[in-house]
């Protein structure tokens, strides 16, 4: 197949029907080729992916209203895939991610880490990678090559990864459990992001017109995860990028302290690129630390 993986395109430029598949095949018309945006939460295919993926007319969305293949107007896939659940099935038809891969990548990686004096680092969730970069850290931990003291987590984005997310956390955390690496964090991603149109905001969408994000965890079982994981004294990392996603996040953690006022869950709330006035003083009153990321603010202005 000789397939291309490539990353960093901004969807918004393609417009609110996001880039086809034809667009693709006109740079890469002979080998299966896979983008991902630049946020993370979109891919771009050509026809030789989708058709490796087993992608057509007939392929029911991962999960509907939020893990989909865009479509056009036959309900063809056009080539571009939101959300994750939506773009595993290409990244595993094509075998682009490997052990090989990343044991390739690391050493630049850590290297570029080490040359500007970072020692420490929080891994939002090995979303592609899963258990292949956790198995790569800790050979490299044992094989005295890992040069941070990094803490990880398990990424839940799909409601039907959280019934036992917390069991699967605790079973991550006894298998990777080192001074230099351990998985202990559950992260929880409640909406997408606003390239995509996928960030839930209090508000519709300008483009298109009236358009309502869906939260990727429903609220009422995402309250009962924080909650749990505040009985069990697990830290937690929740993904909200829109207005809407920050509010429903404070609302979870207000609940979840007034169940369990005892906990010992620390509580991070990262993203949060569009904040209510209403809401930025309740991060002090619940505790929860405002983690944002920069390096999107250009790209959520041009969104």
């Amino acid at each position: 197949q000789n397939p291309l993986l490539g990353s960093g395109f901004l969807a918004p430029a393609f417009g609110v029907e996001g880039p086809t598949a034809a667009q693709l095949d006109a740079i890469v018309p002979d080998r299966p080729a896979l983008i991902i945006d630049e946020g993370g939460h979109t891919g771009w295919a050509n026809t030789l992916a989708l058709e490796a993926a087993g992608i057509s007319r007939d392929s029911p969305d991962p999960v509907p209203g939020t893990h989909f293949f865009q479509r056009d107007e036959e309900g063809h896939p056009t080539g571009w895939l939101v959300e994750g659940a939506a773009i595993d099935p290409v990244t595993e038809a094509l075998g682009v991610i490997s052990e090989e891969a990343l044991a390739l990548a690391a050493p630049g990686f850590f290297g570029e880490m080490s040359a500007v004096g970072l020692t420490a680092a929080f891994d939002a969730g090995m979303i592609d990678t899963g258990e292949l970069g956790r198995r790569l850290a800790l050979k490299m931990v044992e094989a005295g090559e890992f040069p941070v003291r990094m803490v990880a987590s398990l990424y839940v984005n799909q409601p039907d990864q959280l019934p036992t997310a917390l069991e699967a956390l605790a079973e991550l955390n006894a298998r990777y459990h080192h001074p230099l690496f351990n998985v202990s964090t559950l992260k929880l991603s409640l909406d997408g992001t606003v390239e995509a149109k996928t960030a839930v905001m209090l508000d519709p969408y300008i483009l298109p017109e009236g358009h309502e994000a869906k939260p990727l965890l429903p609220k009422s079982v995402m309250f009962d995860a924080v909650a749990a994981a505040h009985e069990a004294n697990v830290d937690l990392h929740l993904h909200a990028i829109g207005d809407g996603a920050v509010r429903s996040a404070l609302d979870a953690i207000e609940r979840a302290k007034t169940r369990h006022p005892n906990s010992d869950s620390r509580t991070t709330i990262c993203h949060i690129e569009i904040v209510s006035a209403d809401d930025v003083s309740r991060f002090a009153e619940l505790d929860a630390v405002a983690q944002t990321t920069p390096t999107w603010f250009y790209y959520d202005t041009l969104a």
